[in-house]
């Protein structure tokens, strides 16, 4: 069995949630007050900050467990 990067499924969940949002990467960096550069850099390299994941959780209106889910991938 495969191992799962977390991380990566995180990272993949964050962006899948800024599309059905119909917001752009861009625009969410400005709505958590975060450079740009530094979201790209987490969404390529993966998230690996519980609290991080907690803040983007709130910042996109769903919840820690959605951001961790590996289901549908």
């Amino acid at each position: 069995m495969a191992q799962i990067d977390l991380s990566k499924v995180v990272s993949e969940n964050v962006r899948r949630r800024i599309k059905e949002l119909g917001i752009t990467q861009q625009h969410f960096a400005e709505l958590c007050c975060e450079d740009p550069t530094t979201l790209r850099k987490q969404l390529a390299h993966g998230i690996t900050r519980l609290d991080t994941v907690q803040f983007y959780a709130e910042k996109l209106s769903t919840t820690v467990e959605d951001l961790l889910s590996s289901k549908g991938r």
